[in-house]
């Protein structure tokens, strides 16, 4: 009994309840080899040979397929209508953000005017929620039907939906894990499921849910979008040593990706930017104002 209260005690102390729900949690601290969580005296002294360039094996770039859309993508750059700080233009959308921002804007505004979905199932809300509902609204006559999976609502997506927006939205105020996969076969070719979840790969996570269970059942044709994807595949030195992020999702799309014959990149933001800066950026500078972290692959058989 007095363990119990003296566990109460410390689990409110501020940061003692760290190390008791560590104690309580994970048989190994944060930094071991078992642990998930990195350690960072390892990676400073490793840090030349874990951010080294290196070329991508098991992978088809799909270099033909990423130019032809960097080509599409100069021309939507003429026309996204969208300002760098929110205006009264009535746009919901705007430039200059910290999750979505000029980069990866531009390449969803040239995904949606290519391609022109019927259907979009988004997985996490913000900053692409909302430029998806204005250029529905503005270039697209509202044809798109939108599903938004966000278990709060009420912290990105409701202050975004406007009345008229009910009519072809529906609100699944739940993890995307208790949602019944089958959800996901309603989408057919060209329509689109963004991904912008956890991206965290644990027991019981959205990662391994979706990584798993849904991306598999897909119908042929299906564009995926899944964000905080960097070339090669690895996160940005300061999300490990300034922000302390270690999310690992970029990894198992990594894995998914190796020698998968059921999917092609379609365009992958970050790859376009680093190769093609010199050949494109007068052309579209838009696109290389900020480093993007969007990946887009398709389903193919």
């Amino acid at each position: 009994m007095k363990e119990n209260i003296f566990g109460r005690i410390l689990s409110k102390i501020p940061y003692l309840r760290y190390a008791h729900f560590y104690r309580k949690n994970a048989a190994h601290r944060p930094g071991h080899f078992y642990s998930p969580v990195v350690d960072l005296h390892d990676l400073k002294s490793r840090e030349e040979q874990i951010w080294a360039p290196k070329p991508l094996k098991g992978i088809d770039m799909n270099d033909q397929q990423q130019h032809a859309l960097m080509t599409d993508l100069i021309e939507a750059s003429k026309v996204i209508p969208f300002s760098s700080q929110p205006s009264q233009n009535g746009f919901r959308y705007y430039f200059d953000n910290k999750t979505y921002a000029h980069a990866d804007g531009l390449a969803l505004f040239n995904i949606l005017m290519k391609y022109k979905p019927k259907r979009v199932i988004e997985i996490g809300s913000g900053f692409s929620s909302s430029l998806m509902l204005d250029t529905n609204d503005k270039f697209l006559n509202n044809s798109i039907h939108f599903t938004f999976i966000e278990p709060n609502p009420s912290i990105s997506l409701n202050r975004l939906l406007r009345q008229e927006d009910y009519k072809n939205t529906d609100v699944r105020e739940q993890l995307v894990q208790q949602v019944d996969p089958q959800i996901f076969t309603t989408l057919q070719e060209n329509d689109i499921l963004l991904i912008d979840n956890s991206h965290v790969s644990k027991t019981g996570s959205d990662v391994n849910y979706l990584m798993a269970e849904v991306l598999p059942i897909l119908n042929k044709g299906v564009i995926v979008h899944i964000h905080d994807i960097f070339y090669p595949f690895e996160y940005p030195k300061e999300w490990l040593f300034e922000h302390k992020l270690n999310w690992n999702e970029i990894y198992t799309v990594h894995n998914f990706l190796l020698f998968n014959s059921a999917f092609e990149i379609l365009f992958f933001s970050d790859y376009m930017q680093q190769q093609t800066k010199g050949q494109y950026a007068d052309k579209a500078p838009l696109f290389f104002k900020d480093r993007p972290g969007s990946l887009w692959i398709r389903k193919v058989q």
